[in-house]
């Protein structure tokens, strides 16, 4: 079993070109967040003992319907995050009860796999997809161009 250590602010994450994904039903995960999560679906507890068994990174992905008791692609946001599981606990009910942090935005190319467990292709939010991490200048004016678009209507009052 590999230890995953948490990349530093400079050093970019590096994810495998497939990870495991874990729906959620009515619940959203930020990266920066650290949220408990009680899972007892069996693709859902299959994808994390996949996780759990080799570098602890899952992509958690939101439910469009949280009454679909079995999830395929139709029925997830393209927008999930992957998550690093810090710790799980198997309930004697056969739930578990783990703890995940959120650590980056990402979006879901394509499902390859749907049995036993969902899979798929990811890549970085699109933000970090695009931009090395030295483009501070660009960042800075993509957020300008949200704010001018934003505050529009209100500078061109009729």
């Amino acid at each position: 079993m590999s230890d995953f250590i948490k990349p530093s602010a400079r050093e970019p994450l590096k994810l495998k070109p497939t990870l495991p994904v874990g729906p959620l039903r009515d619940t959203v995960i930020f990266p920066g967040n650290s949220v408990p999560i009680v899972s007892g679906r069996p693709k859902s507890k299959a994808a994390l003992d996949i996780a759990w068994n080799s570098d602890k990174l899952i992509v958690f992905v939101t439910q469009k319907n949280s009454r679909i008791e079995d999830p395929v692609e139709k029925d997830l946001y393209k927008v999930g995050t992957v998550c690093l599981i810090r710790r799980v606990v198997k309930n004697p009910e056969g739930e578990y009860t783990l703890q995940a942090e959120g650590l980056s935005r990402v979006f879901l190319k394509n499902f390859t796999k749907i049995e036993p467990y969902l899979e798929a292709g990811v890549i970085l939010s699109l933000i970090k997809a695009i931009l090395p991490t030295g483009h501070f200048l660009l960042t800075v004016m993509i957020r300008i161009s949200w704010l001018i678009l934003l505050l529009r209507p209100l500078i061109l009052k009729p």
